[in-house]
């Protein structure tokens, strides 16, 4: 029965793509912390 859902092709293409931009939102807003410590690291060590 779930294999069977799983080839179903009824699946909405947008919710790929909004799953994407989620992701790619979420690694960008991870980074953040990191590069501002980085960036103090190397102005601090001159």
């Amino acid at each position: 029965m779930y294999i069977k859902q799983a080839f179903n092709v009824k699946h909405n293409w947008w919710l790929y793509i909004a799953g994407l931009a989620i992701i790619f939102i979420a690694v960008l807003l991870g980074q953040i912390p990191y590069t501002v410590i980085l960036i103090s690291k190397a102005v601090e060590s001159g």
